[in-house]
């Protein structure tokens, strides 16, 4: 028997494997690999997310103070 073997029946994102008894430990370290690796990408992604909505807000907010400083200057031409 191979140390994995791929089951039917498995959905997407999903693996099922059935595992030698003597070869879990390795198994389990790979799968704990796995979900690292992934909660790993999985940050990153909401990270780059997460300073994109910040760079918005930051060019929002600067462009609304660059409109209230241009106001006064306006008012007082006239």
């Amino acid at each position: 028997m191979r140390l994995v073997q791929d089951l039917p029946g498995t959905c997407q994102g999903e693996v099922r494997l059935r595992v030698a008894h003597k070869h879990r430990k390795v198994a389990h370290g790979f799968v704990t690999e796995l979900e690292l690796r992934r909660a790993e990408h999985q940050l990153r992604r909401l990270d780059d997310e997460a300073m994109q909505q910040l760079e918005q807000q930051v060019r929002r907010l600067d462009n609304k103070a660059r409109k209230q400083c241009a106001l006064p200057e306006d008012e007082g031409s006239h």
